[in-house]
């Protein structure tokens, strides 16, 4: 929302700021530094779009495995949103 809002540039250093601090572990902030990534570009090419469809087009992009996640097998690991679900809910061996 504050990509299409205010712009990418302005986004990325707010959002960049908000992960800047002491006691952020590198894999977490790691992982939102992506996903911020992400979603910026959501933002900045949906200038029309309500807060709806954004939310519409971040579930899309996790489905489609652009964004990652704590790899739940090792959770200092990150892997590609949607690759663990089969672990995380049963699926897997």
């Amino acid at each position: 929302m504050n990509a299409r809002a205010q712009g990418k540039d302005l986004a990325k250093m707010f959002g960049d700021a908000h992960e800047d601090f002491d006691g952020n572990p590198p894999d977490e902030k790691a992982m939102d530094l992506h996903n911020n990534g992400v979603v910026y570009e959501i933002g900045r090419n949906s200038p029309g779009a309500s807060n709806r469809h954004l939310a519409v087009l971040c579930v899309q992009a996790w489905t489609n495995g652009k964004l990652v996640q704590m790899n739940a097998a090792n959770s200092t690991d990150l892997a590609y949103s949607n690759s663990t679900e089969a672990y995380v809910y049963g699926g897997g061996k």
